[in-house]
């Protein structure tokens, strides 16, 4: 299959996971769309590029070092 399927694949089966699940970890996307993080990590910068999701930066929590993002699809762009 070439890379160029695959990887709009990868990209359906995110966005799929992150529209019924809003304010999603990558951690999370990645195991709802059953790939890696890396590849969440690499279509969710070229699905920010075309103002499909948003980033929040998640509030509280206990746990120490970097605070973890929230990703949704952005309402501007919701059709």
């Amino acid at each position: 299959m070439h890379p160029s399927v695959v990887r709009q694949i990868h990209a359906s089966r995110i966005f799929h996971a992150i529209r019924p699940n809003p304010n999603a970890s990558q951690r999370e996307i990645a195991e709802l769309a059953e790939t890696d993080k890396s590849t969440v990590s690499a279509i969710l910068k070229d699905f920010e590029a075309l103002g499909l999701i948003e980033r929040a930066t998640k509030v509280g929590g206990t746990r120490r070092g970097r605070p973890g993002e929230r990703i949704s699809i952005s309402a501007k762009r919701a059709c």
